[in-house]
C-alpha cells in the first residue's frame, strides 16, 4: 500500500516539474520550449548548469564537465572531449 502511495506520489510530482529548452529554430532565433517537444535535428543551447533535455550530439564545446551520478554511481562530474580531434 505504501509503495503504491509513494508511486502516485512520484508521478504526481513528475508531471508538476516542466523542464524546458533553450532551441534553435527556423529564423535562426533562439526560443524556450517544454522538452517534451523537441523533435529530431533540432539545436539545443546549453549553458553551465542546464540539463540535457534528450539524448543529443555535441559539438561547438568548451571545458564541458557532465554530472552523470544519476545513471553512473560515480560522485565526480565527468570531463567530455571532442571526439574528432
Amino acid at each position: 500500500m505504501q509503495e503504491s502511495k509513494a508511486s502516485h506520489a512520484i508521478e504526481n510530482l513528475a508531471k508538476m516539474v516542466t523542464t524546458e529548452s533553450t532551441v534553435l529554430r527556423s529564423g535562426g532565433k533562439n526560443i524556450n520550449i517544454n522538452s517534451e517537444e523537441l523533435v529530431p535535428r533540432d539545436v539545443v543551447i546549453l549553458s553551465s548548469g542546464d540539463k540535457v533535455p534528450a539524448d543529443i550530439r555535441l559539438f561547438n564545446v568548451r571545458d564541458l564537465r557532465i554530472d552523470e551520478s544519476a545513471l553512473t554511481g560515480e560522485s565526480i562530474s565527468a570531463d567530455k572531449i571532442d571526439a574528432r580531434s
